[in-house]
């Protein structure tokens, strides 16, 4: 079938291959045509047809059973009239609205018509911003609205975020994106499945502004873009990724692209990468296409997969990640093989050569990548840092006076005494069994693992690209490389 249409930019061949997933998915969801496409019948406009099929074709299959088209068609229609609406929504490329601002999900939150709610709360205080000062002003009204708790319950929406006013990082990220995207802002919930050199994960957020894409700690305001307190940590990461539901073509590294989502690594913005090529073989040494490559880290008292990545027709995977150690594992059809991969190495090869789980005690190291410095940021002024500390204090009084009117609320929000928990697109903390302490495992054959974390050695420098500028070499066990940005220590 031959399309012909200006709608998004889209070629020929990407309009086809959504109008055929978008048909797949209409008839996998026949039991509810009515209910999800009667609002074709509508006198749409172009631009909203091939939305709401750009929409639907790439959806979870779970919404097309919980919500009706007509959610959707009032979502698609608010978000094209804000485009039309805000300063910079020409500015703002067409594969970049489609991905990064038209999309009604952020995490596995329920779903709710919230777009136009969170425009009229921000419009008014960013209309007359620079894209950049718009970000921060949108995390500063976050502020006012959430701030950080931890919990493993299912992620909330946006507006149960307001209305239950705190909220673990997923959660805060969550509102982040979905007020960013409110005001026309291309914005991702961005997060580390697990880091490698201490327990747990995190999840915050990037905003595009003009031609960058910028980073914040969402709910947790800083005075200027690309801060935050987790921007040291970050630099230590082994994965920093997101997940997009399209066919997505970069210019980002594609990790995984599936029939119906993309996930890309975002890690060499924020920290030194190299590449791992693996080599998955049988016993005869013939590449095994199709096996599962798992690269794991010791996180949480487990050795953590951080990816999973299928072997090409040559029984290969490659990886981008950190300077860190890792335990690779491969395995199909009930056969396996592992090895611990360390930062110095390149490449490894692994052999499907076991059935069952080795009994005995197996004991190794895992070093993290090392710490690093962080970019040297102009300095703010003392009027900066006041308006700044202000602005807190004020968006503090405003969440705890509403807080107050909550019955049974106890402690006040403010109390961060504890560790955050969780974070990343459904990543919800791992709660240790009696029989797994930490720093030991027990495996389902009865191996039993000792693994310890231990410090890494100092950094190098080869040149890379990200939010920063490079930083002198100094010497190091590896070709690893400084490169940091502004943030608290």
């Amino acid at each position: 079938m031959e399309m012909k249409t200006s709608a998004f930019s889209l070629d020929p061949q990407m309009l086809e291959l959504i109008d055929r997933k978008f048909r797949q998915k209409r008839r996998l969801a026949k039991s509810r045509e009515q209910e999800l496409f009667g609002i074709f019948q509508d006198n749409l406009t172009e631009e909203e047809t091939w939305a709401l099929k750009y929409l639907y074709a790439y959806m979870p299959v779970n919404d097309m059973a919980d919500y009706d088209g007509t959610l959707f068609l009032s979502h698609v229609r608010k978000t094209l009239e804000i485009r039309a609406q805000v300063p910079w929504g020409a500015r703002v490329p067409d594969h970049l609205f489609l991905h990064f601002v038209l999309p009604y999900r952020v995490n596995t939150e329920n779903i709710e018509d919230s777009r136009g709610i969170l425009h009229n709360e921000l419009a008014g205080r960013t209309a007359k911003l620079s894209m950049k000062d718009a970000i921060k002003e949108t995390n500063y009204w976050c502020h006012e609205k959430a701030t950080y708790i931890g919990s493993d319950l299912r992620t909330m929406s946006p507006l149960t975020m307001i209305r239950n006013a705190r909220g673990r990082c997923g959660e805060e990220s969550t509102l982040a994106v979905a007020a960013l995207r409110s005001i026309g802002i291309p914005a991702r919930q961005v997060y580390t499945p697990r880091w490698a050199h201490c327990d747990d994960n995190h999840a915050w957020v990037e905003a595009w502004a003009d031609g960058s894409w910028y980073y914040i700690g969402a709910c947790e305001p800083e005075a200027r873009l690309n801060q935050g307190w987790f921007s040291p940590p970050a630099r230590r990461a082994m994965l920093i990724n997101t997940r997009i539901y399209a066919d997505y073509p970069g210019p980002e590294d594609i990790t995984l692209a599936d029939e119906w989502f993309t996930e890309i690594n975002l890690l060499e913005n924020y920290a030194p990468t190299r590449l791992i090529h693996v080599t998955v073989k049988d016993e005869q040494g013939v590449p095994v296409s199709g096996a599962e490559v798992r690269f794991e880290v010791y996180n949480m008292a487990e050795l953590y997969p951080i990816a999973s990545l299928p072997t090409n027709d040559r029984g290969e995977a490659c990886f981008k990640t950190g300077f860190g150690d890792l335990l690779i594992r491969a395995v199909k059809d009930g056969r396996w093989g592992e090895v611990k991969h360390s930062a110095d190495d390149s490449r490894c090869e692994l052999i499907l050569g076991s059935i069952e789980q080795p009994t005995g005690t197996v004991d190794f190291d895992m070093v993290p990548p090392p710490e690093r410095e962080g970019e040297e940021a102009e300095a703010l002024s003392e009027e900066q840092i006041e308006r700044h500390n202000r602005r807190l204090e004020e968006g503090t009084n405003i969440r705890t006076g509403y807080e107050k009117n909550v019955p049974g609320r106890g402690r006040g929000p403010s109390d961060r005494s504890g560790s955050r928990t969780s974070g990343g697109p459904g990543l919800e903390r791992h709660t240790e069994s009696p029989r797994e302490q930490p720093g030991n495992r027990r495996l389902p054959s009865g191996t039993f693992r000792s693994v310890r974390r231990v410090a890494a050695a100092p950094a190098g420098n080869p040149e890379r690209k990200g939010f920063g500028r490079h930083l002198p070499a100094r010497a190091g066990r590896s070709p690893e490389r400084r490169f940091g940005r502004a943030g608290r220590t």
